[in-house]
């Protein structure tokens, strides 16, 4: 992992230095999502807000939208439900603009995660609606049965046992 990153790194310093800016936001989004898989989220922020202003320079809203949804989900991985929501939405905005549904059901299914956390249930559940939404859409399986889990789990908390276990169900046989 350390080499893939040092040579992303290099990577992105050769093509900043040519002035392939193309190339560098595409190194730079991979090195966002390797240091994500590495749960190495503050690093990831870092690379993604690099992405996140090239992106806007060079007028790439496809790019720009995305990293500001992946900047969104490590806040929410650090803990900051506040900033995920912050950067959800704006990526969510542009992701829908651009017609983006896998990656606007994603963004959904973050949102719906962070508003839980801060007690706003009720836009939670319109979230993972909205998300349930487009997964059946475009047939996504693996986010249909990501939202069924989360909206099982959310019932779960609540005590609502049966409504729980009907969604989990559900989302067994999908997983």
């Amino acid at each position: 992992f350390r080499r893939v990153l040092f040579r992303s790194t290099q990577a992105s310093r050769l093509l900043h230095a040519t002035g392939d800016r193309r190339r560098e936001l595409a190194v730079l989004f991979s090195l966002g999502i390797a240091y994500q898989k590495s749960a190495r989220y503050k690093e990831a922020i870092s690379i993604n807000e690099q992405a996140l202003s090239l992106a806007r320079e060079l007028g790439d809203r496809l790019i720009e939208g995305r990293a500001l949804s992946a900047v969104g989900y490590y806040h929410f991985c650090l803990g900051d439900q506040e900033k995920a929501i912050d950067y959800g939405e704006r990526g969510l905005a542009i992701l829908r603009e651009i017609k983006d549904r896998l990656q606007e059901e994603w963004t959904l299914i973050n949102l719906g995660l962070a508003y839980q956390n801060t007690n706003r249930f009720e836009k939670a559940l319109q979230e993972y609606d909205q998300g349930l939404g487009i997964a059946r859409e475009i047939k996504d399986r693996r986010g249909e049965a990501t939202i069924l889990l989360n909206v099982g789990y959310f019932h779960d908390e609540l005590g609502e046992r049966d409504e729980a276990v009907q969604l989990y169900q559900q989302a067994l046989p999908i997983f």
